[in-house]
């Protein structure tokens, strides 16, 4: 994944790289029942970069990092490396754009899944987390802890289009 600069400018998106999803980890999901505003997760972060602001363009080159870092993790099954870049991801988001604009129901939402030793992040703009619980012992209590709280919580089971049409 690369979101420099260059490529953001002249296309106005980063590149990716597709990767096989025939073996993944237990993946979860949970969201917000009342979701907080795309547009305010993104709005001072999005000015920054386009003033330039080195913390922020340094952040995006960590982000393309980790993603780089958790792609291997992936193709080798490494499950435990990955849970680890999960929640370096959501800490590094955590220090860009602060608590307060991440809002305290994403916050919270971390603070479950961190209370069952599940990794977590957000996967988009805020009201939901994605997480990883390497202990299916624990998954059914913190599916009801999310429900408790408000939530919904559901498994992630990936769908890879590429195997669809057998490329």
């Amino acid at each position: 994944m690369d979101f420099s600069k260059e490529l953001m400018d002249k296309h106005g998106y980063g590149s990716y790289i597709p990767i096989d999803m025939s073996s993944v980890p237990p993946f979860w999901l949970a969201y917000l029942g009342d979701p907080s505003d795309s547009g305010r997760i993104h709005s001072t972060v999005r000015q920054r970069w386009l003033n330039g602001d080195t913390d922020v363009i340094e952040a995006m080159k960590s982000f393309a990092e980790l993603t780089d870092r958790a792609r291997e993790a992936l193709e080798s099954r490494d499950w435990s490396k990955l849970a680890e870049l999960m929640n370096q991801n959501f800490e590094l988001r955590r220090k860009v754009y602060t608590d307060e604009c991440l809002g305290p129901g994403n916050l919270k939402m971390v603070q479950i899944a961190r209370t069952f030793s599940s990794a977590v992040k957000l996967p988009g703009s805020g009201g939901a987390v994605m997480g990883l619980c390497l202990d299916s012992d624990k998954l059914v209590a913190m599916k009801n802890a999310f429900q408790e709280a408000g939530c919904v919580f559901c498994h992630v089971v990936p769908y890879d289009p590429c195997s669809a049409f057998g490329q």
